[in-house]
């Protein structure tokens, strides 16, 4: 054929692909739905290249990959809902653990992470 080849690449992943959710109980994002969870941060920290554990049934999933969303600033944290974030679970104080956490933003780890 003139000296052409022809080629396959053929990938295989096992295992059940999941979605990482965290509950706040009401509708944090508020998207009018009765639908309690919503969606992490997904983390790109050494060691969260891979969501999982392979062969640790007591820890397969690396929940310390995943942590609820951030404001991208003091400004966007403060203003009261709709607008800002959820008071009851942020924080303008930076050295509090929860510091700028946003329940009612979306996150970016995707469905089927």
């Amino acid at each position: 054929m003139g000296g052409w080849e022809l080629g396959a690449i053929y990938k295989a992943n096992d295992g059940v692909p999941f979605t990482a959710t965290f509950g706040t109980d009401g509708d944090p994002q508020g998207l009018i739905s009765s639908d309690p969870w919503a969606f992490p941060d997904r983390l790109t920290s050494p060691g969260c290249a891979t969501l999982t554990n392979p062969g640790n049934p007591n820890k397969y999933i690396k929940t310390e990959c995943f942590s609820v969303p951030k404001a991208p600033s003091l400004t966007t944290l403060m203003p009261a809902s709709p607008l800002g974030c959820d008071q009851a679970f942020g924080s303008s104080i930076s050295t509090d653990p929860n510091y700028l956490w946003c329940s009612n933003l979306r996150g970016n780890a995707g469905r089927k992470s």
